[in-house]
């Protein structure tokens, strides 16, 4: 499969590896309990598709879907055709369904989650209610990025570059749709005799890796264990880091982040959005009204949160809602319990701040202590 992928696009060795590793995994879906998504990112023309060609055929059961054609109602249909299947899913931009089909993809990942209810007409009239299962792997091609941060943060993405200076060699025989070199479908053949009883073997934890990051790279690293391949494993440390990073930052965009985005916003003004949290004055700590922070969340986020959500989250997320002059206002101190690294090194950047004899002169003359 290596020498196939290597032969008909541009992919570096690790990129092969990972997309040998995963397609070969898929031979494990009957026993497994969660599957990464598989995502093909790039411009058009420069060897998703072919990819995915190899990757049917070594792959188990493949499933091709055209998302181009499909509606949110087939697509669902579509996947439950291919429960404990790999779905093969051409043009996942979706041409305008993407919404709703990267939320079908993103709860097929997980076997206990991947279902979808279905009301279905009866002899004799009357409607009965249906459970169909979803659960499978699932490949798809994309020329934008993925909008849903819940499938981003469970995919495997693999990013593509065009080459424009080297000749690439057709998997397939266009007049028959056949593998061109024989040893590709012997490669088959060996891969589907792994039959629906193989197994991967455990999967040992990598310290500081985000817990689903690790849950995502399972399968590979998993095989890659299996067959001693410890290399691949020592390559792909430095993906594990910036995934786990990604998924910080896409944590960061749920609506508990933004609204600790907007009450620092409030508290630094334009400070807030730079990468300097050492402003030449005190930040302006005091009440910040609930409806503040929902104009602003709807200014720079396009998220329409009610005030009484607003100040849920504030309050889980370690501050005080107060009441002032008759209106409910986030108590914008500094004793926050919100645990996080950046706000910590905030934390630190604020005491240094104030120990300096500017600050502290400044705060004098405005009366804060």
């Amino acid at each position: 499969m290596d020498h196939a992928l290597q032969e008909s696009t541009g992919l570096n060795p690790l990129q092969r590896k990972k997309i040998a590793y995963w397609t070969l995994a898929t031979h494990s879906l009957p026993q497994a309990q969660k599957f990464p998504p598989l995502c093909l990112y790039g411009r058009f023309s420069c060897g998703k598709s072919t990819t995915m060609e190899i990757i049917k055929n070594f792959a188990r059961i493949p499933f091709l879907i055209n998302l181009r054609r499909a509606t949110p109602a087939m697509l669902r249909d579509h996947l439950a055709g291919a429960q404990d299947a790999t779905a093969i899913i051409e043009e996942g931009d979706g041409g305008g369904q993407e919404d709703k089909s990267e939320g079908l993809i993103s709860d097929r990942y997980q076997r206990s989650t991947a279902t979808a209810d279905l009301k279905k007409a009866i002899d004799g009239g009357g409607w009965t209610n249906l459970k169909l299962k979803l659960f499978g792997a699932t490949v798809f091609h994309r020329r934008i990025p993925i909008k849903d941060p819940a499938l981003e943060s469970r995919a495997l993405i693999i990013k593509y570059r065009s080459k424009y200076d080297r000749e690439y060699l057709p998997f397939l025989n266009l007049e028959t749709g056949a593998v061109i070199n024989p040893e590709y479908a012997k490669g088959r053949t060996i891969a589907t005799e792994l039959g629906p009883q193989f197994k991967l073997p455990p999967f040992q934890p990598i310290p500081g890796i985000a817990g689903r990051i690790q849950v995502n790279y399972a399968p590979l690293i998993s095989l890659a264990t299996e067959l001693g391949d410890t290399t691949f494993i020592s390559s792909i440390a430095a993906d594990l880091q910036a995934d786990s990073a990604a998924l910080k930052e896409a944590q960061g965009t749920e609506p508990d982040g933004l609204v600790l985005q907007a009450i620092l916003a409030q508290v630094f003004g334009d400070l807030a959005n730079s990468n300097n949290f050492l402003p030449s004055i005190p930040p302006n700590w005091g009440y910040v009204k609930l409806g503040v922070l929902k104009e602003y969340l709807w200014k720079e986020h396009r998220v329409a949160l009610d005030q009484r959500q607003i100040a849920a989250m504030a309050r889980d997320i370690g501050f005080r809602t107060v009441k002032s002059h008759g209106v409910t206002a986030v108590d914008a101190c500094r004793n926050c319990e919100y645990d996080d690294l950046s706000i910590q090194k905030l934390r630190d950047d604020l005491s240094r701040l104030e120990s300096t004899p500017k600050v502290k002169e400044s705060a004098k003359e405005k009366g804060i202590e």
